[in-house]
């Protein structure tokens, strides 16, 4: 049986993974030239950047058996550290003591870790299904070439890409499409700073306020190495709601913003409290869909055997990586136990 799965995220690249150790035939298909989804880590000159998740949690007894394999493995490892939050307009220790991971030495390194012995086709933007009843599963990417013969589609984009796709097939699709999710996340502006300036090294990670939602302090991260001549990398998540007020393309300086509001709340905590931090480097990347909306937090997985298509991703059980695990863990049991 031959299967077509679209993305190599966490939930693409697992499901094709747990499918090919049950002897299908699996082609990936990722539209960006690296792998990671929102796992993704961008190599710049001056740093590796995981520009998307910062870390991921583990609550579910199989999720955190599959992140015990990718410790042994050296793919992940615990991030130990106390985040601080901001309390009153201060920024003060929290009470967390949530177990946090990171893939090792980048996020997309659990991917890479994946991807050993599977067919994955980067670059590739698929366009357009068609289902064909005579010969299966058509993909159709941008520049027109067509993928054939495939018996099931599996789909692990974003819930809105999965059903741009399915409303513009040609083939009747409307009742799978319906029921997927409508605008189930939310974007966020990430922007990353290499910045000069010693600041406490207990200040690792910080939960924001309206404007910032989340800081991590990419070179306490295990084994992140500087590239560059600065003191400290950082990674601001702009909250959901400033991202949607000001969107992809905004006006604002988003460098400087980032960098003054670092200033504002680490003043306390650098060791030369009256020098402002400065930059030395800067990236931005926007992310239309980056968190699930509270509303959608207790979606599963679509399975329609009759059609022989499945969609999947981190919209499913919660979201985070440990959604997109487990939706990924929930088809290749049904394909386990289904006569297909």
């Amino acid at each position: 049986m031959k299967i077509a799965i679209i993305g190599a995220g966490i939930a693409g690249a697992t499901t094709a993974k747990l499918l090919v150790e049950q002897g299908y035939s699996v082609d990936v298909f990722e539209k960006s030239r690296g792998l990671g989804g929102r796992l993704t880590t961008k190599r710049l000159d001056w740093a590796h950047i995981d520009i998307g998740a910062q870390y991921f949690t583990a609550r579910d007894p199989r999720f955190t058996e599959q992140v015990k394999q990718w410790q042994v493995t050296q793919a992940a490892e615990l991030w130990e550290f106390t985040p601080f939050s901001i309390q009153d307009n201060q920024l003060l220790h929290s009470s967390d003591t949530t177990k946090r991971y990171v893939g090792t030495p980048r996020m997309n390194s659990i991917v890479h870790h994946l991807r050993e012995g599977l067919n994955i086709n980067l670059d590739t933007r698929i366009h357009r299904i068609l289902k064909r009843n005579d010969q299966g599963w058509c993909l159709i990417d941008e520049s027109g070439k067509h993928y054939n013969d495939y018996d099931w589609l599996i789909s692990s984009a974003p819930a809105e890409q999965s059903q741009y796709l399915l409303d513009n097939s040609p083939s009747d699709l409307t009742a799978i499409s319906q029921q997927l999710p409508r605008n189930a996340h939310l974007p966020c502006w990430a922007v990353a700073l290499a910045t000069k300036g010693e600041v406490a090294r207990e200040i690792q990670g910080i939960f924001g306020d309206e404007t910032i939602s989340w800081v991590s302090r990419q070179s306490a991260k295990p084994q992140r190495p500087m590239l560059g001549d600065y003191d400290d990398c950082w990674l601001l998540h702009f909250s959901s709601q400033w991202s949607t007020q000001h969107s992809k393309n905004t006006s604002q300086n988003l460098p400087e913003l980032a960098l003054a509001w670092l200033n504002q709340y680490l003043a306390p905590y650098k060791q030369n409290a009256s020098q402002a931090l400065s930059c030395k480097h800067n990236y931005q990347h926007f992310w239309l869909y980056a968190k699930l909306s509270d509303e959608h937090s207790a979606l599963t997985p679509i399975i329609e055997s009759n059609d022989k298509i499945a969609i999947i991703g981190d919209w499913c059980f919660g979201g985070r990586v440990e959604g997109s695990y487990l939706s990924a863990l929930h088809v290749a049991n049904f394909f386990r136990n289904k006569a297909i």
